[in-house]
Parts: C-alpha cells; structure tokens; sequence
C-alpha cells in the first residue's frame, strides 16, 4: 500500500475544508475496514441501533423491546448484568429483560444496550480498554451537557459513543501495514497519542490517507446504522465544514467535541486546574452551540459526576 508522507497532506483538509467523500471513499476501499468485516467487529451493534429507534417512538410495545434484545443473547445477558449491578440496584432483581426495562427505564435500557453491544468490539485492557472507557465517558458527558443545556438528547448517547469507533477497527483490521513514520504501528501510534484530545488523525492521514473519523463512518454504513450517527462520526473532525452544513448534525458534532475534551480532562490528575484551558481548546464547537466559557463552567460540578458514574455501566 503506498503511503503519504506527513509533508503530502494538503493543509486544507485538516482546516475542514475537504471532501466529505475523500477519505471516506479511501476507508471504504482499505483492508483494514475489508478484514473487520469480513471477521465481524459488532455483532450487537445492529441490534442496539433497532432498540435505539424502537425506544423513541412513545408508543412502543414492550414485548417488542424484549424480543429486540433478546434476538442477540450476549446482549441480553449483558443488559440484565448491568441492570443488576451496583450502580443501577434497586429494590428488586432483574430476572427478565421485561422486567429491566420497567424498573430502569426505556431511556437507560437503551444506552445499556448501546455500550454492551459497543463493548463486544472494545477490549477490556490495554489501548483497546482506554478507548472502550473514553468512549462511554464521552457519551455520558454529552448526554448530560444536552440535559443541563435543554437541548435534545435524541442520537447524542450513541454519537458519543461511537465517535472514535474507527480506532477500533483500524486496531482490529490492521495487517502488515505501518503507520507513520518509520513502520509505526497503529497500536504503538495510539499508546503515543494517549490521553491527547487531538493529533491521531492527523499522523492517521499522513499514513493512511484518510482518518479514524472516515473510518468509523464507513463502518456504521456498512451496518447499516442510520444517519446522522455515520455522518457525525465522519465529520468530528472536519468542524469547519460541518458547520458549514449546520443543522443537528453539526449541532451533535460540537457536542461530541465539547464533550470529548472534557472527558480527556477529566480523566487526568488535575481536571480541576485544567478545565478551562481543554474547553478553549474547543472554541469553535463552543461557539457552534452558542456558548461562552461563562455559561459552561458552571455546569462542570454536574457534567464531572456524569463522566464518573459513567464508570458503573462497564461493570
């Protein structure tokens, strides 16, 4: 596979400003994305997708729920788990999944279905267990930043979730390629980014040709996940353009961006002292979603407590 040299990639891609098709069309095309699937990365994600869209219709059925969740048995051992641990105890048992989602609810019985199916893909130690553990924190965090904010939540649970997906798969479907510079590997390039909110898929394109974002986007078409999900992911770091397009879906990417660096911040030894400086570092999606450092910083004490209770749905 021929590579690019990070002295290749035109400037203006990473301004946003590019094709929505030319990395894509680089991810749909690669072996990395043609090994995962040919392999299978998310067995459940199919599944949680038609419960997600199952849930927000008021009117749903019950029995439909359960017969949704109960079609892929990993998940609904996954959900009756997590419906009975610590963080979600309550005065009875679960013993059915009927019976998970009237004592917790559709609302919460759908995200746990979105991170137990998302969990199947992400490892439990390592790069894979670091990611699998921003991931959830990071759709925490964005879900309470809509509820603090009135804004809503519909899709905002699963687009955080998801955002970093394509590290997943090019973990998963990497081969015999390097990465970078000087036959780095993808996992090695990962360990090196660690704990940085930004600069992977810029060392990404000059690899590869295209981003972890492309990459997570042509996987969620390939299952079928319907948009804007795909979309978001694919745009999270292309905010110029994406702002360009408005609408939800620029709305949700600022949203996943916001809470993205959050999540990074929170996760280190200092978030306190280091807050402000990670939100700055985000001034255009702040400014996409109409606010000031003035009007998020009071919300940090409620969005700091969603990034930790966000811990107990990996039990």
């Amino acid at each position: 596979m021929q590579q690019r040299t990070e002295s290749s990639v035109d400037p203006s891609v990473w301004l946003g400003l590019e094709m929505y098709t030319d990395g894509t069309t680089l991810a749909r095309r690669s072996p990395q994305l043609e090994r995962v699937l040919a392999r299978g990365l998310l067995p459940s994600i199919e599944v949680a997708a038609r419960l997600l869209r199952l849930l927000r219709d008021p009117e749903f059925q019950l029995r439909e729920v359960s017969r949704v969740i109960q079609c892929d048995p990993a998940l609904t051992a996954r959900v009756l788990g997590l419906s009975n641990s610590a963080v979600f105890a309550r005065s009875r048992p679960c013993r059915d999944v009927a019976h998970a989602v009237t004592m917790l609810g559709a609302g919460t019985v759908g995200e746990l279905a979105a991170v137990a199916a998302v969990g199947e893909a992400y490892g439990l130690r390592g790069v894979e267990g670091k990611l699998r553990s921003h991931a959830v924190a990071t759709a925490a965090v964005a879900r309470e930043l809509c509820v603090q904010l009135g804004r809503p939540t519909v899709d905002v649970f699963l687009a955080g979730l998801l955002h970093d997906l394509g590290k997943i798969v090019l973990l998963q479907g990497a081969g015999d390629e390097s990465y970078g510079t000087g036959g780095m590997d993808y996992q090695v390039l990962l360990q090196r980014r660690a704990g940085q909110s930004c600069g992977t898929h810029l060392l990404e394109q000059s690899a590869l040709g295209f981003d972890h974002a492309d990459m997570g986007c042509v996987a969620l078409e390939a299952w079928n996940i319907p948009e804007p999900i795909p979309r978001v992911i694919g745009w999270h770091h292309s905010l110029e353009r994406v702002l360009q397009e408005g609408g939800r879906t620029a709305e949700l990417v600022c949203l996943v961006r916001v809470a993205d660096s959050l999540a990074h911040v929170f996760a280190g030894p200092r978030y306190d002292d280091r807050t402000a400086g990670a939100l700055l570092r985000e001034p255009a999606a702040m400014a996409g979603l109409g606010l000031s450092l003035d009007d998020l910083l009071p919300l940090i004490p409620q969005l700091r407590h969603a990034n930790s209770s966000s811990a107990g749905m990996l039990d």
